[in-house]
């Protein structure tokens, strides 16, 4: 899907050539397999509503991640491209995702651009040239 959505923008912006993004690579199970059972934890320190946020926000984070990053590779890969922006897409941004939406993030640059949160609404943006 967003493969898709990456050709339809070089479509609309009339990018030179052609590009076929490739998805972004999972997450490894061992890494997801922890963060769950540290979520879980709070099962037992009598906070179940903490465990269902938490557990919601990370099933959001990774889902929307997959996207984001294969946004961000196929753009830092574009010859037409060859940078993303971070675009606000919340009801309510937090101040490390604003300071990141004035930026431009290119290939060598970009690892703060593509920390993304639990219940961060932010997407990657390519930007043709």
């Amino acid at each position: 899907m967003s493969s898709d959505w990456y050709i339809d923008q070089r479509e609309a912006r009339r990018a030179r050539g052609t590009f076929v993004p490739t998805p972004a690579a999972s997450l490894a199970d061992e890494f997801i397999q922890k963060r769950i059972r540290f979520g879980v934890s709070t099962l037992w320190q009598g906070e179940p509503s903490r465990t269902l946020d938490f557990m919601r926000g990370i099933a959001d984070q990774y889902a929307l991640n997959a996207g984001r990053h294969t946004i961000a590779d196929a753009a830092e890969a574009d010859p037409a491209a060859a940078q993303w922006r971070r675009v606000l897409g919340g009801s309510t941004e937090c101040d490390f995702c604003q300071g990141l939406a004035r930026q431009t993030f290119t290939p060598g640059n970009s690892d703060e651009g593509r920390k993304f949160h639990p219940y961060d609404g932010c997407v990657a943006v390519p930007v043709f040239t």
